[in-house]
């Protein structure tokens, strides 16, 4: 049996998780899901609660930033303080008690896991902060090369570590080459076009006031916009205040007769889970003809799907940095530093030039990186258990 342990902070780290679930549950190979929340419980679950919170505090940028991160920093993920200790006693029983492989969410749980089971990290980040690395780790998945030399770096060995290639959604990798060719056209012609937004799940206010200013500026120049957005969250809440825009629930999707219908205007939809959020994405994916969004996750799209992107600021936390510096290295993207070029977005848009310097990012990178990673992890994986049977 695999065992996916999930800790559910943030989106990107249990999103690589659920690819390679979704992978599994294709391949139809047993696996049994986990939030270390669900089995901690006291003192432990309290303190589980805290780093919950750390993280929402620590993703709003300014001082708070500065200190989260520097805690995060102390190390690598197989340092072991009293904090850590006390976050991984039920961890470590329930490890014990429960037999089989485990593959996780994130590096800080890998240590916790009792020793006499094999631990699998699923690191479907591009880049790779020192406090991604552990030594506990019987096999860490990667994306990229890149990816591969930077555990290298922090001492990992290379034989642990398995490049998969880009960690990107089924749904989106089956219409990757339709979707491109699409995107390509539009950037090569004369019509308005339609940019994806996207916050963090932190939703930090710096980010939130530039993808308003941004949306603004579409409105005005007359170019579209499909704006994602948490139910009840910070920027659902601008959306409607800043924009007049009610965004409409997952639950309320266009009929399939509607999706390839090209409505113009800023359109917000919002989202209660991981799960809607995907169902909404591979809606309107096609669509897409530029994404702003912070330098996390959705990296994967910049540089495997082809889909030009606008970086937002500030880089909060050890990861979006160097996301940012790869996609800027890789000519796939573009800055939104501050407030001035948020509100420039569509004069820039507007400007053929521009169109084409879009069009060159979108033709960057595309065809150049495998984008299969999650099949590939699954195909690891199950290749592990038909040689155990």
């Amino acid at each position: 049996m695999i065992n996916a342990l999930y800790l559910e902070i943030g989106r990107g780290h249990p999103f690589y998780l659920d690819g390679v679930l979704e992978a599994l549950a294709r391949r139809c190979e047993p696996f049994a899901r986990h939030d270390i929340t669900e089995i901690s419980r006291g003192i432990t679950k309290a303190g589980w609660k805290l780093v919950n919170k750390a993280y929402h505090l620590g993703a709003r940028g300014g001082l708070t930033s500065c200190l989260y991160n520097q805690l995060r920093q102390r190390g690598t993920s197989d340092d072991y303080g009293l904090m850590k200790r006390i976050l991984a006693r039920d961890i470590r029983a329930f490890s014990h008690a429960t037999a089989g492989r485990y593959i996780v969410s994130h590096p800080l749980i890998i240590s916790m896991i009792s020793p006499e089971r094999e631990v699998y990290y699923m690191h479907g980040e591009i880049a790779a902060p020192s406090e991604a690395a552990s030594s506990r780790a019987t096999r860490i998945f990667v994306p990229l090369d890149a990816t591969k030399a930077s555990f290298a770096k922090s001492g990992v060995e290379s034989s642990k570590v398995i490049v998969t290639g880009l960690c990107i959604e089924h749904f989106l990798v089956e219409q990757a080459g339709e979707s491109y060719e699409k995107r390509c056209a539009r950037l090569s012609g004369q019509e308005a076009l339609t940019g994806a937004f996207f916050s963090s799940g932190a939703e930090p206010p710096p980010h939130i006031r530039k993808l308003l200013r941004a949306l603004m500026s579409l409105k005005q120049t007359g170019h579209s916009a499909i704006v994602f957005c948490r139910k009840g969250g910070r920027f659902e809440r601008k959306i409607k205040t800043g924009l007049g825009i009610e965004p409409i629930g997952a639950s309320s999707l266009l009929s399939e007769s509607d999706r390839n219908s090209q409505m113009t205007g800023i359109r917000a939809y919002s989202f209660t889970t991981r799960d809607e959020e995907n169902r909404l994405t591979g809606r309107f994916f096609e669509q897409f003809d530029y994404m702003v969004a912070p330098s996390h996750e959705r990296t994967n799209w910049a540089l495997g799907l082809g889909l030009p992107t606008f970086i937002l600021y500030p880089l909060i936390g050890p990861y979006a940095p160097l996301n940012c510096r790869f996609l800027l290295d890789s000519g796939a993207a573009l800055e939104l530093r501050d407030d001035l070029s948020a509100e420039s977005l569509g004069e820039f848009i507007s400007v053929r030039h521009n169109r084409e310097v879009l069009l060159k990012m979108a033709e960057s990178n595309f065809g150049k990186h495998k984008i299969d990673g999650f099949s590939a992890v699954a195909d690891y994986i199950a290749g592990l258990e038909k040689t155990a049977k």
